[in-house]
């Protein structure tokens, strides 16, 4: 009879380790080394288990990447958008593309360099003109993001500064609305990202929100609402040029943060991976505190901006059955 009870719990243990495999929030980390496009799994520690070789380019444009439903959307080195198993290729985009995501469905692309804007990718329709950016001082869109079908952007300046703000919808286009937050400690002329935690709600400049702004627009560390998160600081000093009074920042390109993904998150903790040059770490975050620990997960050669994770069973299948596994 006990050896029973032991077996039929030994199943329901097998069982419910495989019912958690299915309901994984993550299966791996989609990167760009340089103008490879490489796949990272995952253990349920957010460790990882292999690396694979998905794809080269020629040339390293690879500064976004889309983890879709059931597609991979990059930047070729002919600065198309294609999909990865698909056949889409757009139009050449005359600009390099620091953003591309799924807003309900409708695969969006965005960047910096003129000309530049918002597309609709699947149709190339523009959404938001150069002209329109122009208007209001900005010089591209650095990424994008949504929240309760609302669009987001992290708009920079021309000083290097950035301003995160909706972009309202218009007649089936977009214009930009009032500025959210706007980050000028550190000018950072360098890719770099703002997303919403929708779990916790903030009051930034003296109004409410549903939300909160995770950015690395400062460059060397991650920051919450505009509020540097410690423990996330990369290494950095100053010079200050006195004759007029403009605080300059000086950093080797190894320790600026160019992008960030979101393993998980809710009202307390978030579990974000960040990449520099030659390296993505991962992040426990304390919301309450705005402090992290960090740890190093993966070594690369180099860092060219596309990262994002990958949810699908589907698609994870999908790379691991495509790609080259790296030793």
């Amino acid at each position: 009879m006990g050896e029973k009870q032991s077996a039929g719990k030994k199943e329901k243990s097998l069982e419910g380790k495989l019912k958690a495999l299915e309901k994984r929030e993550n299966y791996g980390i989609l990167f760009a080394d340089n103008n490879v496009i490489k796949y990272a799994t995952l253990d349920s520690r957010k460790e990882v288990e292999k690396i694979y070789k998905i794809k080269e380019e020629t040339y390293g444009y690879l500064q976004a990447l889309l983890a879709a439903q059931d597609d991979i959307y990059f930047q070729n080195e002919k600065l198309e958008i294609c999909s990865l198993f698909g056949s889409f290729q757009s139009i050449e985009r005359e600009f390099i593309t620091q953003s591309i995501i799924d807003f309900g469905g409708r695969i969006l692309d965005a960047g910096c360099y003129r000309p530049y804007g918002l597309f609709e990718t699947l149709t190339n329709k523009a959404l938001i003109t150069q002209d329109e950016l122009d208007k209001r001082n900005y010089t591209g869109i650095a990424s994008l993001c949504s929240f309760q079908n609302k669009l987001y952007a992290l708009l920079p300046n021309n000083k290097n500064e950035h301003s995160f703000a909706e972009l309202k919808e218009n007649n089936g286009r977009y214009k930009i609305g009032d500025e959210i937050i706007h980050y000028n400690d550190i000018p950072n002329p360098h890719i770099c990202q703002a997303t919403i935690l929708p779990e916790l709600p903030s009051i930034i400049k003296g109004k409410k929100y549903d939300f909160s702004v995770l950015s690395c627009a400062s460059s060397c560390y991650l920051d919450l609402n505009g509020k540097k998160i410690e423990g996330t600081e990369e290494n950095f000093f100053y010079r200050l040029i006195t004759e007029d009074k403009f605080i300059d920042m000086f950093a080797t390109e190894d320790n600026f943060i160019y992008r960030f993904a979101i393993l998980s998150s809710n009202s307390d903790r978030a579990e974000v991976i960040y990449a520099k040059n030659c390296e993505i770490k991962f992040a426990d975050i304390d919301l309450n505190k705005k402090t992290a620990k960090t740890r190093k997960l993966i070594p690369t050669s180099k860092f060219d901006g596309g990262l994002d994770v990958v949810r699908n069973k589907e698609l994870h299948n999908k790379l691991i059955r495509a790609g080259e596994e790296l030793k």
